[in-house]
């Protein structure tokens, strides 16, 4: 392997109490959440605008995040929503749950910014400064050259685990037996459509189809859907050629879908392409070690924990790493199970959190959690933690789980009272 050292001082541009990296659901939680409770806040994310796999990639509707009459993910994730109702830009044709991407990205803007974080975008995390299990700093890569920017305690809110890997936590990929991933999906939205019928899912054999179905969410605007029908396996998204090759049959895949709807579905005869997604969505990548490993039987069973911080009722959902179908195992009605704190504490560092899909979860459990209201709880709770340990003058590892529950109840948030023995 052909080798080039580079010896170089790096300027320290910026100090904070918390710095969050990734603005997705749980990176705007984790900030928002972070500076309501006086901490210091930067936010550093790698495009222009916040929200994620749900702007980035098009990542709509919200899934599901209440078992029954119980809503699980309250906060600021309800806020939010309430902003997008105030908005019209939330709900569609057949579909409470959908959203208006461009409405979203301004909101979220607005929540940010009120809250005093110092919001820093085209920003990417490229690598960390570590002192034996404190990290010191990340270092990151923009239109003003390399930078380090320094803070007492850190949330990686970046999907992939980026911050946590840099600063050398460990990881894993993959379901066990072969390290395969759920394959990645470019999403689109089509307008012009005429069908007045709920979402639909049905299977369809036809090998324009990666999937193997018609699935679709109506948008908030009239004629407007949101389509989930192509998948591109074997995808590593922590390979930049990979990622290439993936964006580049994603796409070749959405011109054989909409041929397919406006040929084969009812409605959609005088449909068109509007929009693919900036960037490919990604279900699954780098799982951060914790102090808790959530598992699987946890969220079959519906464990309940005493450091639990955030709820979640959403199936065992796992897309087919090497192919078409899906594997899914629906909890009981009406139930939930619980996600630790530890599960957001890498147990290799003590001041940094995790949060989103890439905390400590089996690759079936984290089927599940990886859903976007769910992170906005996982971001909330370690948001909250960070600005109490930075208070209390301790690291996020030892603060008391308790005292945080109470805090993020507070906060509007849904927490169990009692816990199951």
């Amino acid at each position: 392997m052909e080798t080039y050292t580079q010896v170089k001082e790096i300027e320290i541009t910026k100090h904070a109490d918390v710095i969050v990296a990734g603005g997705g659901p749980a990176g705007v939680a984790a900030a928002i959440a972070a500076a309501r409770n006086g901490a210091d806040t930067i936010l550093l994310e790698k495009n222009g605008f916040l929200g994620g796999m749900g702007t980035a990639a098009l990542v709509n509707p919200f899934m599901s995040f209440s078992a029954g009459r119980t809503q699980l993910v309250k906060g600021i994730f309800q806020e939010m929503i309430d902003r997008l109702k105030e908005a019209g830009a939330f709900g569609g044709t057949g579909h409470a749950w959908s959203f208006d991407v461009e409405i979203y990205k301004y909101v979220l803007n607005e929540m940010v910014l009120e809250s005093g974080v110092r919001l820093q975008f085209h920003s990417y995390v490229v690598d960390a400064v570590t002192e034996g299990k404190t990290l010191k700093g990340v270092i990151i890569e923009s239109k003003s050259g390399r930078q380090m920017l320094k803070a007492k305690s850190f949330i990686d809110c970046s999907g992939d685990g980026d911050l946590a890997a840099r600063a050398g936590a460990e990881f894993k990929v993959g379901r066990e037996k072969d390290g395969q991933v759920q394959p990645a999906s470019v999403m689109f939205k089509m307008a012009g459509v005429t069908i007045k019928k709920k979402a639909m899912e049905y299977a369809v054999a036809d090998k324009r189809l990666p999937q193997g179905r018609v699935l679709f969410f109506g948008m908030p605007r009239p004629g407007e859907v949101m389509v989930n029908m192509t998948r591109i396996v074997n995808v590593n998204a922590l390979d930049v050629d990979d990622l290439t090759r993936a964006e580049i049959e994603g796409r070749r895949q959405v011109k054989e879908v909409v041929e397919y709807l406006q040929e084969n579905v009812e409605g959609f005869e005088n449909a068109y392409l509007v929009t693919t997604g900036p960037q490919i969505g990604i279900r699954e990548s780098r799982r951060i070690i914790g102090e808790y490993v959530l598992q699987t039987e946890d969220v079959l069973e519906c464990k309940k924990f005493e450091d639990g911080i955030a709820s979640c009722m959403y199936m065992i959902d796992i897309h087919n790493p090497t192919g078409v179908g899906t594997e899914k195992v629906v909890l009981p009605k009406g139930q939930w199970y619980d996600i630790p704190y530890r599960s957001l504490l890498p147990k290799d560092f003590d001041n940094l959190l995790v949060a989103g899909r890439c905390i400590s979860a089996t690759h079936e459990a984290h089927s599940s959690l990886r859903i976007q209201p769910t992170c906005y709880a996982l971001g909330q709770a370690a948001g909250t933690a960070a600005a109490m340990a930075v208070k209390e003058g301790i690291v996020p590892k030892k603060l008391d789980a308790q005292s945080l529950r109470n805090n993020l109840e507070k906060q509007g948030c849904f927490i169990q009272s009692t816990v199951e023995a």
